[in-house]
């Protein structure tokens, strides 16, 4: 029984620094994912042009949002 890939992850995984996705399992994508993400963790995260905590109607009352 062959197995169909989503489309989206289709799409999606020909765009990552993984081997050959033909061949690839969960078990060594994860690994390789993991690889990545630690080589990368001296590298800073994009930062929001602007933050603002804001105040929603709801059902109940307000609720406290954060607008990025």
């Amino acid at each position: 029984m062959q197995r169909r890939l989503d489309p989206e992850l289709a799409q999606l995984l020909p765009k990552l620094p993984l081997r050959d996705s033909r061949t690839l399992t969960p078990s060594i994508a994860r690994e390789q994912l993991i690889a990545l993400a630690q080589s990368r963790s001296n590298v800073a995260l994009p930062q929001p042009a602007s933050v603002a905590d804001v105040s929603i109607a709801g059902p109940a009352g307000p609720l406290r949002a954060r607008l990025y």
